[in-house]
């Protein structure tokens, strides 16, 4: 009965996760913009569906997709430019640390969040590169939902890129083939625009 007792307190606690908004969406003025649940969600799909051709352990990707970012059901989603953004990776480790006592598998799930966090494996590599895609993914969503330039996001994946952040190469071909997306997309309006 502990067991079902902490595994429900885990769930409710990562329910919470579907209630806090993406804070780089929200602070670009994103209309209903998505939670932190949909966003790993979506990553934990790509984990699943690009393993095989990434030629890597789907099982793990999956798993460390799904808790990568359970620590925000604690501190909540702290963007890149907040004061206290710096001491973000302390605040998540220790928000994992207590969540890990809900787990009863608790030593799997510290090193799985210590292998994402160190990026020690090819799967923990992988899982960070397809974090910042899913991101890309959702802002040319929005930006063909509400016609939007979310342009800030796309810049921020072409410089990991650049700099061998993201270095797969599949999944750079899949940036390139979502950046060339957004392109047709962007001619396109313009010359419906222009026709008018």
């Amino acid at each position: 009965m502990v067991e079902l007792e902490k595994a429900l307190k885990l769930l409710l606690r990562s329910g919470e996760l579907k209630k806090i908004r993406r804070t780089g969406w929200v602070l670009h003025n994103v209309p209903h913009p998505e939670s932190v649940a949909e966003h790993s969600f979506r990553v934990a799909l790509m984990a699943f569906a690009l393993a095989d051709e990434l030629g890597a352990d789907r099982n793990r990707m999956v798993k460390m997709a799904l808790i990568h970012d359970l620590g925000e059901s604690v501190i909540g989603d702290i963007p890149v430019g907040r004061a206290d953004y710096a001491t973000k990776p302390a605040m998540e480790t220790a928000a994992m640390k207590e969540l890990s006592g809900l787990f009863a598998n608790r030593k799997e799930f510290l090193e799985l969040w210590d292998e994402y966090e160190t990026r020690q494996t090819k799967e923990a590599q992988l899982v960070y590169e397809l974090d910042k895609l899913e991101m890309v993914l959702q802002a040319f969503e929005y930006e063909r939902e509400h016609s939007m330039d979310l342009q800030p996001f796309w810049d921020g994946v072409s410089e990991k890129i650049r700099t061998g952040e993201i270095r797969n190469k599949t999944l750079v071909e899949f940036y390139n083939l979502l950046d060339e997306k957004r392109k047709t997309f962007k001619r396109n309006k313009q010359s419906r625009h222009s026709s008018r």
